[in-house]
């Protein structure tokens, strides 16, 4: 073991995952997505462009529904999307990168990922540094320089009521009585 001198050769460290791809090393040694090979060299999955994510669905306000605030992405594009180097945050003009996503996040093509609001990221790496302000605030996701890749401003929050856009990806956004964290939100009737 390492706490009685044993020496680390290699290993990897990773955020949410996508069912039916996987990591492996790319044709430079580093770690990236790829399409299960099985005893097979890796084959490099392609990704999709950052700037179509979402900031799709929040809950600052969590008391029955859960046991705390959530932010959920989504990614509209056809192609799974690579998370790494992105941040969340609440602050964007003071702190753009207040919660880096880990390395080696993903968020499926037309998928949702969320975050737990807790402000405790030992928690895992689906969980951000702050929690939402159920009073009124903002929400940013931002590129590895710290530029909006998407963000949302809100009022006063209800308890156990989200707000999303509707449907998905829209530009719309509306109470969930009903919040999706994960799954599609719903189109309202207009």
């Amino acid at each position: 073991t390492l706490a009685n001198g044993g020496l680390l050769y290699d290993g990897v460290t990773f955020g949410p995952q996508l069912p039916d791809l996987s990591i492996g090393r790319g044709p430079d040694g580093t770690w990236v997505l790829c399409q299960p090979t099985f005893g097979s060299p890796n084959k490099v999955q392609p990704t999709g462009d950052i700037a179509l994510l979402r900031i799709n669905e929040w809950l600052a306000s969590a008391h029955f529904v859960a046991n705390n605030g959530f932010i959920e992405l989504y990614n509209p594009d056809s192609l799974p999307v690579s998370l790494v180097d992105l941040a969340l945050t609440d602050n964007p003009v003071a702190e753009p990168r207040r919660s880096v996503i880990p390395p080696l996040s993903f968020i499926a093509a037309r998928g949702f990922t969320v975050f737990t609001a807790d402000a405790d990221p030992a928690q895992g790496a689906d969980h951000v540094n702050f929690k939402l302000s159920p009073d009124q605030g903002s929400i940013a996701l931002t590129d590895s320089a710290g530029g909006l890749i998407d963000t949302i401003f809100y009022g006063p929050q209800r308890t156990d009521v989200a707000q999303g856009r509707t449907p998905s990806g829209a530009d719309s956004i509306n109470d969930l009585l009903q919040p999706t964290p994960g799954a599609p939100n719903p189109a309202l009737p207009s």
